[in-house]
């Protein structure tokens, strides 16, 4: 129906629109046209930093007053295109250039290594566009910009374009580059523009690239309540092993800091296969069941749109067993001589869903592993009272994230286990007011408090046997006073404690907080273990034979007094003297919310271990937890395929912790 506007529920248009060709094929399209403007304009300003440039972009949107088209370069951006311009031939033009860069440096005070550039297009009247540079100049003023000129305005913009051309160039010489964007509020853009540059900085580092990378930002689109910035990154990936996985490292680490700085998951390239791991902490599991169920609907038989955003795998839809034909996609690395490049193929064959170092038919868990399980555990009784088996207490959460506590505080309900056993017996959630009604809704048997007051905390700690800290907690500036007091808490009442996430991220500036702390086990993942071992120790060098042996692991361990256990493809548990590895075979799929699950599991076998006077109580308890939450993980991905998500591997705790007979999963 060709109307100008529709009240009729919720628009199935946009869902369609936006659904990736998971529900639907464009068969008609209304093109709406415009008549070109009578004046088209380019203008620029120079700006003393990066954040004076977003202040003037931020009070534009404030005052409605956006020209067609008005974008700010980072001064790495701003600084490689004055590097790429021709040479000035003239020498009034080169007489004018010094001149400008004196005025400046020397009389504006401005520092080549910080300024930025704000390139603009005004359309419409010549009237309208008259009152747009005006408009402009004053607010640029205002934070400080100097007009940079129309020609500058034009070379910005030829920049934006030669951009893409640079990167295909640079594979010619072993240099390999992305760009990748996301939209964020206006009171984000800063933190999350540098965070995001330092975490590709820091992880560039760790994963051995020596020579010099490329990276910077540049805001492109202004909207009332923020922006959508674009990253770029370039490394040369000579000498460097394995230079794809190492870029799809840099680049996982770049988006989760991106979703942790409250930016979205794209703001217009779309989520595809390659994002789909992101979707969870995106829309929640709510919105995950939505789609799906209209998915269901619409393509019950998923001929369309195959593994993309909630669309499950064919295996998960239709019930196709190992041995009949896959239609998947699989990244394919091709080397051709010094061009690196990465080529998506379209495979029909005949062979299993997991590769054959994945599959687990034939792998049965070893005995030692099922001793680590089953010896923690109390049995259940008639004598019981309630709480005796255990009471958590999840310190978490914020407006963003209310997933992850979620799936920490359910797996210690369920973390039963395999000969008739309990898990713990109450959970209790510490989350912000708005937070708050959103977890309580998922589930009514955990009891869920609304507040971090100190006092609360403390009336509410002679009630908790075992304490989780971190999962979806935030890393605003009002958080850190949180993790100390309840490390504080938990050292004080000598509380077993299990740190993660974002906690983890803000105890890297303040190690001594847990120094000591002999009943802490810290559950860093790749980055995460990076930034705590470079805050320990600055200066050392960590390299890939240190962390993947271990020896990072315990040297980290035993300067902080605690147990690690380093997430990886194998788990690695020290408490700075023991070290062991958690070696069950897992799915090779990572989705959000597995490291929740973890927690959760880790919090009461940490309590049980310690309730039994175990000889090694944390070392314990971490393996039995990474046993545990691999083989769930194995479990889900073997029923779901591709589209396993942290809620399947919840709802097969059950059936693990319920088995009597401890046979090959």
């Amino acid at each position: 129906m060709q109307v100008p506007r529709i009240s009729s529920g919720p628009d199935l248009h946009h869902v369609i629109l936006g659904s990736e060709g998971t529900l639907g094929v464009i068969t008609e399209v209304t093109i709406k046209i415009f008549p070109l403007p009578e004046v088209k304009k380019y203008g620029s300003f120079v700006f003393p930093t990066f954040g004076h440039g977003v202040d003037f972009f931020r009070e534009v949107a404030k005052q409605q007053c956006q020209p067609a088209s008005l974008r700010l370069m980072d001064n790495e951006q701003f600084m490689m295109g004055q590097a790429l311009k021709s040479e000035v031939k003239s020498f009034w033009e080169s007489l004018s250039t010094k001149l400008a860069k004196i005025y400046l440096t020397k009389w504006k005070g401005f520092k080549i290594e910080e300024m930025v550039a704000a390139t603009i297009v005004y359309e419409g009247s010549a009237e309208e566009v008259g009152v747009q540079e005006k408009k402009l100049a004053l607010i640029a003023d205002k934070y400080g910009g100097l007009p940079g000129g129309e020609e500058s305005g034009k070379y910005g913009y030829r920049l934006t374009f030669a951009i893409a051309y640079l990167r295909d160039l640079g594979m010619d010489y072993s240099v390999m580059g992305e760009s990748f964007e996301t939209s964020v509020p206006w009171d984000r853009v800063k933190t999350l523009c540098h965070n995001v540059k330092q975490v590709i900085r820091r992880e560039a580092k760790a994963s051995g690239i020596t020579r010099p990378i490329l990276v910077s930002c540049r805001v492109t689109q202004v909207y009332d309540s923020g922006a959508c910035v674009y990253f770029y990154f370039g490394f040369n990936y000579r000498d460097v092993h394995e230079p794809l996985e190492v870029y799809d490292k840099i680049e996982t680490a770049a988006r989760d800091e991106i979703l942790a700085c409250g930016g979205s998951i794209s703001h217009h390239h779309g989520v595809g296969k390659l994002r789909k791991q992101w979707m969870p902490r995106t829309i929640g599991e709510v919105g995950i069941s939505v789609l799906k169920a209209i998915k269901n609907e619409l393509d019950p038989q998923v001929g369309i749109g195959i593994g993309r955003l909630a669309c499950p795998s064919i295996r998960a839809a239709r019930g196709v067993s190992e041995n009949e034909h896959q239609s998947f996609s699989r990244a394919r690395h091709l080397d051709m001589g010094t061009q690196l490049c990465r080529v998506c193929v379209t495979i029909h064959l005949k062979m299993p869903l997991l590769p054959p170092q994945c599959r687990f038919a034939s792998r049965a868990v070893t005995s030692s592993e099922v001793l680590i399980c089953s010896k923690l555990l109390p049995p259940l009784s008639e004598s019981l009272r309630k709480g005796e088996c255990g009471r958590i207490g999840v310190f978490g959460g914020s407006s963003l994230y209310t997933g992850a506590p979620y799936f920490a505080a359910m797996t210690s309900l369920k973390v039963a286990s395999f000969l008739r056993y309990t898990g713990c017996d109450m959970v209790h959630v510490f989350c912000p007011p708005d937070a708050a009604p959103i977890i309580k809704s998922y589930s009514p048997e955990l009891m869920v408090h609304p507040s971090y007051d100190r006092n609360a905390l403390k009336e509410s700690l002679h009630r908790i046997d075992a304490l989780i800290l971190g999962p979806g907690l935030g890393r605003e500036e009002h958080v850190m006073p949180v993790v100390e007091h309840v490390i504080e808490a938990a050292k004080e009442k000598q509380l077993p404690i299990v740190i993660d996430a974002d906690a983890l991220f803000l105890l890297a500036s303040n190690l001594s907080l847990v120094k000591g702390c002999s009943n802490a086990i810290l559950t860093p993942n790749y980055p995460e273990f990076t930034r705590l071992y470079e805050h320990a120790f600055e200066g050392s060098q960590l390299n890939v034979e240190k962390r993947t042996s271990g020896e990072a692991a315990k040297q980290l361990a035993k300067h902080l007094g605690c147990t690690v256990l380093q997430k990886g493809a194998v788990d690695i548990i020290t408490d700075g003297t023991q070290l062991g590895f958690g070696k069950t075979i897992g799915s090779p799929r990572r989705c959000g919310g597995q490291g929740d699950l973890l927690n959760g599991a880790l919090a009461v076998f940490l309590f049980w271990a310690l309730k039994k006077d175990e000889p090694s109580p944390t070392i314990a308890a971490a393996l039995a937890a990474s046993q545990l939450i691999r083989t769930a993980a194995r479990e889900a991905f073997e029923e779901h395929g591709r589209s396993m998500t942290a809620t399947d591997m919840l709802d097969h705790l059950p059936a693990l912790i319920s088995s009597a007979e401890m046979k090959s999963f």
